[in-house]
């Protein structure tokens, strides 16, 4: 971040303070600039699997034990269906939604790390072992740069 942003004062890098639906809440700019935005979205899954949030997120914290370092992770669960899960930690962020009535599934992960996508593909086949099935599509591994 470079200056200040909408809602945001900088309190010298690498923190800033910001309102955040009404809340203030101090964010730390991580050091490295270079965090790179890899996404991964899969078809064919099992709807009943999307929708069981539980599964879904022991799946993932047993990916991250073998990854390393500590984590927080979030669930939401959706009114009617669907589960949204958060990671969280110093070396990664992973975000993933869940379209039962579609079998899709969406996982976002940033990190510094040079292999992003190595790191989102062990994700993605802890989704695909819990949830797939013989017509499991996977759309094409998606990367961005930037911080």
């Amino acid at each position: 971040m470079k200056g200040e942003r909408a809602g945001c004062a900088g309190l010298g890098r690498p923190w800033f303070r910001c309102t955040i639906g009404g809340m203030d809440v101090a964010l730390r700019v991580p050091e490295s600039s270079r965090w790179q935005l890899v996404t991964a979205d899969v078809g064919g899954l099992s709807a009943l699997a999307l929708d069981d949030g539980a599964r879904l997120g022991d799946a993932l914290r047993a990916v991250h034990a073998v990854e390393g370092g500590a984590a927080n992770w979030f669930e939401h669960r959706y009114a009617l269906r669907g589960v949204s899960l958060v990671g969280s930690g110093s070396r990664f962020r992973l975000v993933v939604h869940t379209w039962p009535e579609h079998g899709m599934a969406t996982l976002d992960l940033s990190s510094p790390e040079t292999s992003a996508t190595e790191q989102l593909r062990r994700y993605v086949d802890a989704v695909v072992a819990l949830a797939g099935s013989d017509g499991v599509q996977r759309a094409r591994f998606k990367s961005a740069g930037g911080r």
